[in-house]
Formats: structure tokens, sequence, C-alpha cells
């Protein structure tokens, strides 16, 4: 593991691993059991990782303009 950098609301780590799976384990479902694992331990161990909190504001006196665009791909289709 290492300690990469300093974020906002952050210590930023990475962790490396290796692991040599069959063609029936997913990947994705390994990795996510993994995070979850930490998360575990760093709530047994008191560690709370807190999430910054935001305030969203909308000026409502005058309407404001929605539109729908489509992407690209849409585009391309029909």
């Amino acid at each position: 593991m290492t300690f990469e950098d300093f974020g906002e609301n952050a210590m930023v780590f990475a962790l490396y691993i290796w692991l040599e799976l069959g063609p029936a384990v997913n990947s994705s479902q390994v990795l996510s059991d993994l995070r979850f694992m930490i998360e575990k331990r760093f709530a047994e161990g008191g560690i709370i990782v807190p999430s910054p909190q935001r305030s969203i504001r909308l000026d409502m006196d005058k309407p404001f303009r929605v539109e729908v665009l489509r992407s690209d791909a849409e585009g391309a289709k029909g």
C-alpha cells in the first residue's frame, strides 16, 4: 500500500493486489468483496469515513430552461 496524495477531503491510498482467478470467478465481485472487508475492518477499528455534505440552492425567482439532448450515438441510430 502506498500513500498517494491528500485530496480535498481525503487521504488517498493505493492498494495493489495480485490475484490468480479461475475462468468462472467474477473479478468485479472479488474486488467488491475486498472493499467490503476493508470497510468492515475500518468499522471494527472505530474508523469512520465521512462523506462531504453539500447544499444545493436553486434560484426559482425565474423559470429555468431545460433541454433534452441526444447523444451522438442516439443521433446515429435514428
